[in-house]
């Protein structure tokens, strides 16, 4: 789940959640300010996630929860 519109540069974050258990994990923060999260994507080993903003995709390392810088489109 990411969120909508962060209110500043640090406040942008994705946060996994656990479908089988029904349980939210810690947040991460990726650089998506100023834009909402508007989609996220695993790959098939569930180890790399794709979060998507209205200008640019961000790659998520789910091993280490952190994001790598966006991708501009």
């Amino acid at each position: 789940m990411g969120n909508i519109k962060p209110l500043a540069p640090d406040a942008g974050i994705v946060t996994p959640i656990d479908l089988a258990a029904g349980t939210a994990g810690k947040p991460i923060h990726v650089p998506s300010y100023p834009y909402s999260i508007l989609d996220i994507a695993l790959t098939a080993n569930a180890r790399t996630a794709y979060a998507v903003s209205l200008a640019s995709v961000i790659p998520i390392n789910l091993t280490t929860r952190k994001a790598a810088r966006p991708s501009h489109a």
